[in-house]
């Protein structure tokens, strides 16, 4: 009995399934394949989705002659290929099948969410089992409230080397503030999620505890971060569809009070949106289409942002870079909010920049600060409005290369303190005032006010030296 069949070593939990129960399910479609009537182990082990087991293809271990050994609750469970703790099925005459296709709602269920955190643990701990996959068929808890999602609280871990699937939506730990019984069966508490192996999610999360990543991280809808959220390896959102490709799923949002900090690598493939109202610290790779920041965002020394599509800073952002920031040709920048570009910071842009804010570069000697500006079409130049201030200290380069019109239009402030340089050609409109106690390169201005120890080389004209 049981020879040839083949126990995988994915697992899929389906939450909830029978009232008060947890089911664990496996895939074991080499039981079914064959449809009705069909003795067990007949078949070629070809994978089917059957039930509530999904259709992945699973990694198989042999079992002994004697049959195969289930690990998995106690109980029960309606409608899974294989019951855990029980033997395999025998012959199954047509109205012994389980029933196929997603299962309805459960109308009331009673218990928490606690037994079924415990047994993923228990799961991804033994040395069975390589990847487990979560599904959560929405239900009505005992207190009347819906259940649509999957709550950590206290501590899971993804071990190195195992890998865990999220097929439903996702909340670590619990709102601030909140009190009483949650939706999940169990009072607040502080949830904690720790990735050394591999995970996946294919829903929302909601983070308000502390996600630390030391492993692989796919997400393919959207992410709010309330609570504290660590990268140390690889975090890649995106959806991909056959056919069609990666496709915008939602934001990542970091909102008030909560805090990102990434030493790794951080992948938006499509036109996702990062949008930072708390505290967001890089300090290896960003890649995005769009970033948004309406808090605080650093990128130290070591990190490295690639915005493809639209950077905003908005009034009350504060955005300070130190380490490396570069645009893709067409992006779109404006900075309402204060931008500071410090010394050993590298700024390079290849796009329209509207400011209304405040750009404060600062540097050092053997470290300087550079912002450069390499606009190769009409879509748009370095526009300092009304209001606007640029501040290009000492050690800093403030460069821009443009080929065509518009350049550099000047409707704020500019200083250009001692030892520092502003660089740029016959594309440059003056209505504003220049204050230059550096060094200007470019044509001759005659608007609005001009003044400094060398404001001579503005309203003369200077042009710059021949690079060796």
């Amino acid at each position: 009995m049981g020879s040839g069949v083949q126990l995988p070593r994915r697992v899929l939990h389906s939450i909830p399934f029978r009232s008060g129960k947890e089911d664990v399910f496996y895939k074991f479609s080499d039981f079914f394949h064959n449809g009705q009537g069909q003795p067990q182990g007949k078949g070629q082990n070809t994978q089917k989705s059957g039930g509530q087991v999904g259709s992945q293809i699973a990694q198989a271990e042999q079992p002994g002659a004697d049959g195969p050994e289930i690990e998995g609750s106690a109980g029960q469970a309606e409608g899974c290929a294989v019951q855990p703790d029980l033997p395999a099925p025998g012959i199954l005459g047509p109205e012994e099948q389980p029933p196929r296709g997603r299962q309805p709602e459960q109308q009331v269920q009673d218990g928490s969410q606690e037994a079924d955190q415990q047994k993923i643990q228990e799961l991804l701990n033994d040395s069975i089992h390589t990847e487990v996959t979560v599904e959560l068929n929405p239900y009505t808890s005992a207190a009347g409230s819906r259940v649509d999602a999957f709550y950590i609280k206290g501590e899971l871990t993804v071990p190195q080397g195992k890998t865990l699937n999220i097929n439903c939506r996702l909340q670590v730990g619990s709102e601030a503030g909140a009190s009483g019984m949650e939706a999940d069966g169990r009072p607040p508490e502080e949830g904690i999620l720790r990735i050394n192996g591999v995970f996946t999610s294919t829903k929302e999360i909601v983070n308000h505890g502390t996600i630390t990543n030391m492993g692989s991280m796919t997400v393919e809808p959207c992410f709010t971060n309330n609570g504290k959220f660590i990268n140390e390896e690889t975090v890649r959102f995106a959806e991909y569809i056959s056919g069609v490709g990666h496709i915008s799923t939602g934001p990542f949002t970091n909102n008030s009070g909560a805090s990102v900090e990434n030493h790794g690598i951080f992948t938006f493939d499509s036109i996702e949106t990062v949008i930072n109202i708390g505290t967001f610290d890089n300090t290896a790779i960003l890649t995005c289409y769009s970033l948004e920041n309406k808090g605080s965002f650093t990128n130290t020394g070591a990190g490295e942002i690639n915005v493809k599509g639209t950077f905003t800073n908005e009034a009350n952002g504060t955005f300070t870079n130190r380490g490396i920031f570069y645009t893709d040709a067409g992006a779109g920048i404006s900075n309402s909010g204060t931008l500071y570009l410090n010394a050993g910071s590298r700024f390079n842009i290849d796009a329209g920049f509207g400011n209304e804010g405040a750009i404060i570069m600062t540097g050092e000697s053997g470290s300087p600060s550079s912002f450069y500006l390499e606009n190769t079409s009409s879509s748009g130049g370095i526009n300092n409005q009304q209001g606007g201030r640029i501040e290009v200290g000492e050690f800093c380069e403030f460069n821009t290369a443009n080929s065509v019109s518009p350049g550099v239009n000047n409707e704020g402030e500019i200083v250009i303190s001692n030892g520092g340089t502003l660089s740029t050609n016959e594309y440059f409109t003056n209505t504003g005032t220049i204050t230059n106690d550096g060094t200007y390169y470019g044509p001759a201005l005659t608007g609005g006010t001009i003044s400094g120890t060398n404001a001579g080389q503005v309203t003369s004209g200077n042009s710059q030296p021949s690079q060796p």
